[in-house]
């Protein structure tokens, strides 16, 4: 049985790979990604795009209006899908 301060360190652990991987698609080029519901081509990214995507990757919804397009963008956010599912299951074991 996890107390709460261990389910705390967990959330906490949550919240810290939402924040360092919106950083690093925030840092990657917006080529990297398609952005469905953009009327305009020269509308700017800015970083509260990439955490919801973060956010939204983390939280297994997948809403499919922000996806990545490239290689290495797929393989960061597989990277960030397997360590949130790694840190879930922490919860369990």
């Amino acid at each position: 049985m996890k107390t709460k301060k261990d389910l705390f360190k967990i959330i906490l652990l949550q919240l810290c790979i939402i924040f360092v991987f919106s950083v690093i698609y925030y840092n990657m080029h917006s080529d990297n990604f398609i952005f469905r519901n953009r009327h305009n081509k020269k509308d700017e990214n800015n970083y509260l795009d990439y955490f919801y995507f973060s956010t939204v990757t983390s939280a297994s919804t997948g809403f499919g209006d922000i996806s990545p397009r490239t290689t290495i963008a797929k393989v960061v956010v597989t990277a960030q899908i397997l360590l949130t599912y790694t840190n879930i299951l922490r919860i369990f074991l």
